[in-house]
């Protein structure tokens, strides 16, 4: 008779990482610059997140590098300029950390996935993140929660862990 054979990895503690998501309609008015709320999290392993305040935030709480990241969708329309930015905010100046806007795509939802690296020092622990919408079809636009999904996400790539 064979016996089970076990494996054991050690795998350590989980790095702080955060993917915030919305999973409820939002409407984006024409010309205005719209903060994003998240409704949900796929993972937040370091308490980066709330779903019942602040909720359009992402809160760094541990030092180190950090890659952050924001998906967004508007719905199909044809008119006008989609954009999104991503800001590092410490909550008197705010920091674009990336941004992009185009032309809306005719026939199909216009989609940007932002993506860039930050450095969380000592003095930036409890800073925090926000994502920024705009469009200009002429009139109300949802933002597309289909695939792929409304999101941001910060997650701990190296430095010092306190």
């Amino acid at each position: 008779m064979w016996g089970a054979v076990t494996y054991s990895v050690a795998v350590g503690p989980v790095p702080p990482m955060c993917k915030a998501e919305s999973t409820t309609d939002q409407t984006i008015p024409t010309a205005e610059w719209t903060l994003v709320p998240w409704s949900a999290e796929e993972y937040d392993t370091d308490g980066m997140h709330s779903t019942s305040s602040n909720t359009e935030r992402i809160t760094f709480n541990t030092p180190g590098r950090y890659r952050v990241s924001a998906g967004v969708s508007f719905a199909t329309n044809n008119t006008g300029l989609r954009a999104a930015r991503l800001f590092r905010y410490d909550g008197v100046t705010p920091v674009v950390l990336a941004e992009e806007m185009r032309g809306a795509t005719q026939g199909d939802d216009t989609s940007f996935t932002l993506t860039t690296m930050l450095q969380v020092n000592e003095a930036a622990v409890g800073k925090w993140l926000k994502l920024e919408v705009y469009q200009s079809s002429g009139g109300n636009l949802d933002l597309a929660r289909s695939t792929p999904r409304v999101h941001m996400t910060a997650e701990w790539i190296g430095g010092k862990v306190v």
